[in-house]
């Protein structure tokens, strides 16, 4: 049953962008989350401050820690179990235990337009993430980076330019300053004609082996939706972007 839901879900985007809709209704009154477009898409498993301000197209995947004072760009995408954290906690009294010892004022984190966090990165509180930027997997991030840099690394530092040229980074710009545009969101890399029951079938088959089909909670208790999410890249209800 649940590959043919899976099916259909792939052959009718229409389907699943109403699907898509209907869990982030759910989960935006679940987190009390009111500065969020309508396009933002929070995934399963996530936990994230009532706060939260996010702008268009922008995306917090699967099993992320986003903490208060946060703000997502147009565009922004955080992969899989992200964390955004910091300021809990002062610890320079002396005499006194850190847990008794209170919290520093909460510095602003924000990842600008078009940035892109990779799987399990830690940003600490009060950092900027720069438009068009990308952290890698893993990367702890102590420092703000700037646009379109690739940091990487514990602490991250710069290993790279996104782009190679100043031209192309200006192209980006003007993009990126323009009104926000909907595009194809990110599928499996490798594609089949599910219109056709045998592709179809081993598809699904692959997705089951290695373990992506799951149902998501789309509501407190026991009810599940009808529709499974995948844990990592592709079509799905719970991960477009493939962070």
């Amino acid at each position: 049953m649940r590959k043919w839901i899976r099916l259909m879900l792939d052959d009718h985007g229409w389907l699943w962008r109403a699907g898509r809709a209907a869990i982030m209704n759910v989960r935006r009154r679940r987190f009390g989350l009111r500065s969020v477009s309508k396009t933002f898409y929070l995934a399963g498993g996530a936990t994230v401050s009532h706060d939260l301000i996010a702008h268009e197209f922008s995306y917090v995947g699967p099993d992320c820690l986003i903490g208060p004072g946060v703000e997502l760009g147009r565009y922004a995408m955080l992969g899989p179990r992200v964390c955004i954290v910091g300021d809990d906690h002062n610890f320079s009294k002396p005499g006194t235990p850190i847990i008794f010892s209170g919290r520093p004022t909460l510095r602003r984190t924000r990842v600008e337009a078009d940035a892109w966090v990779g799987c399990g990165a830690v940003l600490m509180a009060g950092t900027t993430i720069g438009r068009g930027a990308i952290v890698a997997a893993g990367a702890v991030v102590t420092k703000d980076v700037p646009p379109y840099e690739i940091h990487g690394g514990v602490p991250a530092r710069k290993i790279a330019e996104r782009f190679a040229s100043i031209e192309e980074r200006e192209a980006h710009d003007r993009m990126l300053a323009g009104p926000p545009q909907r595009g194809d969101f990110c599928r499996d890399p490798v594609a089949v004609p599910l219109s056709k029951p045998a592709n179809a079938a081993q598809h699904c088959l692959r997705r089951q082996i290695a373990g992506d089909l799951r149902w998501e909670e789309v509501a407190e208790g026991s009810s599940k939706s009808a529709s499974p999410g995948l844990v990592g890249a592709g079509l799905s209800m719970d991960d477009e972007s493939g962070g």
